[in-house]
């Protein structure tokens, strides 16, 4: 059955049926007239740059804009991304050398106050001069700090004479980095060489890389290492574990491979001081033999010529007790026990020796034995460094 209600809403032209609900012509025109707006409004809206800032080619997308004076974002010089204008200058990179990282102040902000010394003086009046006025309480509280530094090398006595040349640095931060064992004390530290003072019962270098056990060489690669992982500290010459006193070691393989091919024309002089059993009576003497190693790993001399190594040493008596004699010793020649074999070879072993001495005489409970003085060739400057260290007090305890 034909149903008229069904007819289409909107008559066609000529049609007599019911007429179309003009709402929805409207609201269709409406919408087209709205729709054409919107895009001619978008279209005068993106014509205009100040509603982005980023340029209008989509190629640029995501480049840097150009700054505001006309000028051509530079390549960012690492490949990271350019700067940004607004915070000012970028902050300074790391230069890299090989796998290790150098920090770079190129504003030096950081930099100690260094002075060169141009008379004569004591440490603590030029500090005091240098420093407007500082108390003589806290320039002696610098020095113990270990914020002095004169030539490079850590100065703690205030008393110490400078000489003109000299250059002393006033580092706060050198504390942080300041080696410090009670077995251990550094004496001169520069880029090329270290010096110290060893106490007895410390081993200078172990048998093999292996081996667990603190020695001095241990030590102060560990020191090294704590300011920079690439140093490393290289041995040139050792003392007995039982001898306390003045040894040295290199920065460099370049350094050592020279001493160790030079050590006779690079050693100025070594010195050590001993306490020995009974009464010396010669003032002076020289002892030359050749020095060799039996099945027990003990030395023993021969006077038969190139029958082991060549081994020269020099006394002095420099005070006589009742029962023992304290002498100074000069080694030409740096074998190993050399000093003990020698005075066991005269029949006056050093106090305390328990491998070439007399066995369970040990009054201080030590070897009497001490590198006193040790001067060289410096490897940069070719200059002789000389260092002294004073008597042990328990030696002088020992000559009555």
């Amino acid at each position: 059955m034909f149903k008229p209600e069904n007819t289409e809403r909107v008559s066609k032209p000529g049609n007599t049926g019911r007429a179309a609900k003009p709402r929805f012509a409207e609201k269709t025109a409406n919408s087209r007239d709205t729709s054409k707006i919107a895009k001619t409004e978008f279209k005068e809206r993106t014509s205009k740059k100040e509603f982005t800032g980023r340029t209008s080619k989509p190629e640029f997308r995501g480049r840097t804009e150009k700054p505001e004076f006309g000028g051509r974002a530079s390549k960012p010089e690492f490949g990271g991304r350019a700067e940004n204008p607004e915070f000012g200058r970028r902050a300074a990179r790391p230069i890299r050398v090989g796998r290790g990282v150098i920090p770079v102040n190129p504003a030096n902000e950081n930099k100690s106050p260094t002075f060169e010394v141009k008379q004569e003086s004591e440490l603590l009046p030029f500090l005091m001069e240098k420093l407007h006025g500082i108390s003589r309480n806290s320039a002696k509280s610098y020095c113990s700090l270990s914020f002095i530094r004169v030539d490079d090398r850590i100065e703690k006595r205030p008393n110490t004479i400078l000489k003109p040349g000299q250059v002393v640095i006033i580092d706060k931060t050198s504390r942080k980095n300041a080696f410090r064992h009670p077995m251990l004390d550094i004496v001169y530290e520069d880029a090329f060489v270290i010096v110290v003072n060893k106490k007895e019962g410390l081993l200078s270098v172990s048998a093999t890389e292996s081996e667990k056990e603190v020695t001095a060489h241990r030590l102060l690669q560990e020191y090294a290492k704590k300011k920079d992982k690439r140093n490393r500290v290289f041995v040139v010459h050792r003392l007995d574990r039982e001898t306390s006193g003045l040894m040295m070691f290199v920065k460099t393989a370049e350094i050592q491979q020279a001493f160790r091919d030079n050590w006779k024309q690079v050693v100025h002089e070594r010195r050590y001081v001993a306490v020995v059993e009974g009464r010396i009576k010669k003032e002076y003497d020289t002892i030359h033999t050749w020095i060799k190693e039996n099945k027990d790993f003990l030395n023993y001399s021969s006077l038969s010529k190139g029958d082991g190594q060549e081994a020269i040493t020099h006394y002095k008596v420099i005070k006589r007790g009742a029962t023992r004699t304290l002498i100074d010793v000069h080694l030409e020649t740096g074998r190993k026990n050399q000093i003990r074999v020698h005075m066991h070879d005269i029949e006056h072993s050093i106090v305390g020796d328990q491998k070439y001495g007399i066995p369970g005489n040990d009054p201080i409970g030590r070897l009497c034995l001490h590198a006193k003085v040790l001067s060289f060739y410096h490897p940069k400057t070719n200059e002789i460094k000389h260092f002294e260290t004073p008597v042990p007090k328990s030696f002088l305890s020992l000559i009555k």
